[in-house]
């Protein structure tokens, strides 16, 4: 479920972020920004797809450690 929301506010953090640059690009008042601006999105890119990076080791482990315990040496993915 966790997956569905950071998937989410990816797409959201895109589309503001978007909206926002056309915004700032055009108004030469607020054309500092810009570079911050930038900054701000790759960093939440970053923190995201590490999160996503994070549950789908934790996944894989718990997959694992099942087909173990049930005694079978497949490495399939578990079900959600």
């Amino acid at each position: 479920m966790l997956e569905y929301a950071l998937f989410a506010a990816i797409l959201i953090m895109t589309v503001v972020g978007t909206f926002l640059y056309n915004a700032i690009v055009h108004d030469p008042l607020l054309a500092g920004f810009t570079n911050y601006l930038i900054v701000v999105y790759l960093v939440f890119l970053a923190l995201a797809f590490g999160q996503l990076n994070c549950l789908h080791r934790k996944r894989v482990l718990v997959g694992i450690s099942l087909a173990n315990a049930r005694g079978s040496l497949s490495l399939a993915e578990p079900r959600p």
